[in-house]
């Protein structure tokens, strides 16, 4: 699984890199239910090697391109993962969602 998923990302980084010049397409985005997705696509991988740990504000929506942020909490998620692997016991990947004046943050 684990080369499917980095042959997927490296896939995804291809395009995007191909279609530099292609518009950026700007959305309301639901941080709290991209991550949930996130971690929902990334499940195998991570409980092999560690717990997660949820802490989500309610934070408004925010207007990005989802797709970006989608593929950012990916490559940090599987990130951890590798780094967790490295280590000789189980890891805890902690993922919050928070506002910091008129900041959404996770």
């Amino acid at each position: 699984m684990k080369g499917l998923v980095k042959y997927v990302v490296s896939s995804m980084v291809f395009v995007h890199f191909a279609q530099v010049d292609k518009p950026v397409d700007l959305d309301y985005f639901d941080l709290r239910e991209g991550l949930e997705n996130t971690l929902i696509v990334t499940d195998n991988e991570i409980k092999q090697v560690a717990a997660v740990v949820k802490e989500f504000e309610n934070v408004p929506l925010i207007r990005v391109d989802g797709s970006e942020i989608n593929q950012a909490v990916l490559n940090l998620v599987l990130n951890a993962v590798d780094a967790i692997r490295l280590k000789d016991h189980r890891g805890v990947i902690h993922v919050k969602t928070f506002t910091d004046d008129d900041q959404v943050c996770f």
